[in-house]
């Protein structure tokens, strides 16, 4: 059988096959991709987030430089796609970095859309929410006066808001804990192990069902990705562990998701080797991890390597699955970015499938993000395309 999608007068071609647990993705033509939005406007789409709201539908999000900050678009139906709205977050034409390292987050208690990313300006941490689903009413708080980067967003079992990021001068770790739902009041504290400020950066932060923050980094003294576990709920003290400290430059662009269990999977580079990598933790403390090359060949030095890749768990099997951008090393003089799902068949990744989506130019398949309801994926995803910067979504099909 045959399905099709319309979306902003393009078609979305699916087959629907039967399900197995693990299986190839049905992936539609490359020309049925969506641009997002679809108007002629350069330089809207670094920083691409896709997650489904309390109504089920999808939410997208990524950096808008002519407007100076975030594009929200919501889709209206899973049917025909036919529908849309389309908002700017916190917008300030001019400031073109005003909405940089972009992470969106629905919070489980309230369903409500969250925004962390850095400002304009002074390069300060942001935190926004939107306050209805269609984000024209929003909030928006400085929690950082910055300069900062790399900001990671989670929520506590109570819906409170966790936000870790780095400072862009001294590399020192920070940590803003929200007292209330909106961020109004909140306090921030260096992330410390007895008494030493930890120094790092690419700093992902989840929290887990004991209501303790985790994080994985890339420390800026070894080259190697750590990850560490608050002691208490105000992360007075952390617990620190090297996940992999194998060659240098191990830990950019690393991500992180805690599975079922609550036992995290990170996502990241071996920028020497041009390794995609995942870390499984088979325990709290990460003493153990389980360590599994699924990618040889995204790009070493100075290529794209994998940049800001996205773990999602499959709500189907309960497994992860990885996007991810590679620049193969042999196409340094004919560049071309090809953009890859991997789905582990077991929670540590020891095996995986690995599919290729798409290819394109330089950098095209950057900066994605995923989002699962019923059988579908919605992957969004940046086609750099000459410094157009330009977004896109891929539905997929879960094979039945």
């Amino acid at each position: 059988m045959i399905l099709k999608h319309l979306f902003m007068g393009l078609f979305i071609v699916v087959f629907v096959v039967p399900a197995v647990a693990v299986s190839s993705l049905i992936v539609p033509k490359k020309q049925d991709f969506i641009r997002l939005p679809n108007d002629t406007i350069n330089r809207v789409g670094r920083y691409t987030n896709v997650r489904i709201g309390g109504d089920g539908l999808p939410i997208i999000s990524f950096n808008d430089e002519r407007n100076g900050g975030i594009r929200v678009v919501r889709l209206e139906n899973h049917e025909g796609f036919q529908h849309y709205s389309n908002v700017i977050v916190d917008g300030h034409k001019g400031q073109v970095n005003n909405g940089r390292f972009l992470r969106m987050e629905i919070n489980p208690l309230t369903q409500k859309t969250y925004f962390a990313y850095i400002g304009g300006g002074k390069k300060s941490t942001m935190l926004a929410l939107c306050n209805n689903k269609d984000c024209t009413d929003q909030e928006i708080n400085t929690i950082f006066p910055g300069p900062a980067r790399h900001p990671s967003l989670a929520f506590r079992p109570n819906g409170l808001p966790v936000v870790a990021y780095s400072s862009s001068q001294k590399k020192k770790m920070l940590l803003t804990m929200c007292r209330n739902l909106a961020c109004k009041d909140f306090s921030t504290i260096e992330i410390m192990s007895n008494k030493t400020p930890i120094l790092g950066d690419y700093i992902h932060v989840e929290v887990g069902n004991d209501n303790l923050p985790v994080f994985s980094w890339f420390s800026a003294g070894s080259n190697s990705l750590k990850y560490g576990r608050c002691s208490d709920e105000n992360c007075s003290d952390i617990a620190i562990n090297t996940v992999d400290g194998s060659s240098k430059k191990i830990g950019l662009y690393n991500f992180m998701r805690l599975d079922g269990l609550g036992k995290a999977i990170i996502m990241y580079t071996d920028v020497i080797h041009g390794y995609l990598k995942t870390a499984y933790c088979s325990d709290v403390s990460c003493s153990k991890p389980v360590i599994t090359i699924v990618d040889d060949n995204i790009g070493a030095g100075k290529l794209v390597r994998g940049v800001f890749p996205e773990i999602a768990i499959n709500p189907k099997n309960g497994l992860p699955i990885l996007s991810y951008v590679a620049q193969p090393n042999h196409a340094a003089g004919f560049p071309q970015g090809i953009l890859k799902v991997a789905q582990c068949k077991k929670p540590d990744c020891r095996e995986f499938l690995l599919q290729e989506i798409a290819r394109g130019g330089f950098g095209y398949g950057r900066d994605s993000s995923m989002a699962f309801k019923d059988d579908w994926l919605y992957l969004t995803f940046l086609d750099y395309n000459n410094n157009k910067k330009l977004a896109y979504l891929a539905v997929l099909k879960q094979q039945k």
